[in-house]
């Protein structure tokens, strides 16, 4: 039963970084929009601009992603000697669970990286 908790508090905690990214990362598209009718009135691609929203959202998941297992490898550590039945150290747990998460950050940056693309560089630039 305590695993099962777990299971449904690690998921709720992965949706609520889910949300966290997508807010943030449309936030930023929102607040950058002049930015990317700029950019693309002068010729950029939509690639380039997917792209750099993308970039973005990946370069702030690994400063994430870095700190908390920095985090983690410290508080395993700290209980491991409340851990039975696996190691403190699990290379499974270390290794899929910050992919888990850069999978989570790359969709919910998705949709406001879509966006980005479809702005109208005229609309983007009357809006100023």
């Amino acid at each position: 039963m305590a695993a099962q908790f777990g299971s449904v508090f690690a998921l709720l905690s992965l949706l609520l970084a889910g949300l966290g990214v997508y807010g943030l990362v449309s936030w930023w598209v929102t607040q950058r929009t002049a930015e990317f009718g700029i950019r693309l009135a002068l010729g950029a691609g939509a690639g380039n601009v997917l792209g750099l929203v993308l970039r973005n959202c990946l370069r702030l998941a690994g400063i994430g992603i870095v700190t908390g297992l920095a985090a983690s490898f410290w508080i395993a550590r700290l209980i491991s000697a409340f851990l039975y039945g696996i190691h403190a150290w699990d290379p499974i747990a270390f290794i899929v669970s910050p992919l888990i998460l850069l999978a989570v950050a790359v969709l919910a940056a998705l949709q406001p990286a879509l966006h980005a693309i479809g702005i109208n560089a005229a609309d983007a630039l009357r809006s100023e």
